[in-house]
């Protein structure tokens, strides 16, 4: 959560600095998922209230604009998201924003969701692989045959 807060905050002073409206005009702030839209709000608290993109249950891995988003990018004077690796959706059409983009993970790659999640299943399914040869506990059933154990308690 630091990590993400030092970014946005330097590059919320930095868009301050560069010009932005003054108090009097309060920007038009949009944040692409939950967690920045929390943060920005913290930090424009009584100025402006940033508005959302995707909604609670969307997943940025999946997300489609509809034409009232693009409207609220089009209006927006700051857009703040996480960057193409999570919100790969967002690219383009921040390219035909004139808002200042806040990207807080510049440098991150998009990547294919199901790779990750077949390799994670593969090393588990190896992890669990030894464990087939158990199968000779499930006898224990059998084992039924020890109630006559009892017999030999008068050998006490």
């Amino acid at each position: 959560m630091k990590a993400l807060l030092r970014p946005a905050l330097s590059c919320l002073s930095l868009t301050a600095l560069l010009g932005m409206p003054a108090v009097t005009q309060a920007a038009e702030v949009v944040t692409s998922i939950k967690p920045l839209q929390l943060i920005a709000s913290a930090l424009t608290a009584g100025v402006t209230e940033p508005e959302l993109l995707l909604p609670a249950e969307g997943t940025p891995h999946h997300y489609a604009l509809k034409p009232s988003d693009m409207r609220k990018l089009t209006a927006a004077d700051v857009v703040i998201w996480v960057g193409p690796g999570l919100e790969q959706f967002l690219q383009k059409p921040l390219s035909r924003t004139d808002a200042h983009i806040v990207t807080l993970l510049p440098d991150s790659t998009p990547h294919a969701h199901g790779v990750a999640h077949d390799e994670l299943e593969a090393e588990h399914d190896a992890d669990h692989a030894d464990h087939a040869d158990h199968a000779d506990h499930a006898d224990h059933a059998d084992h039924a045959d020890h109630a006559d154990h009892a017999d030999h308690a008068d050998h006490a």
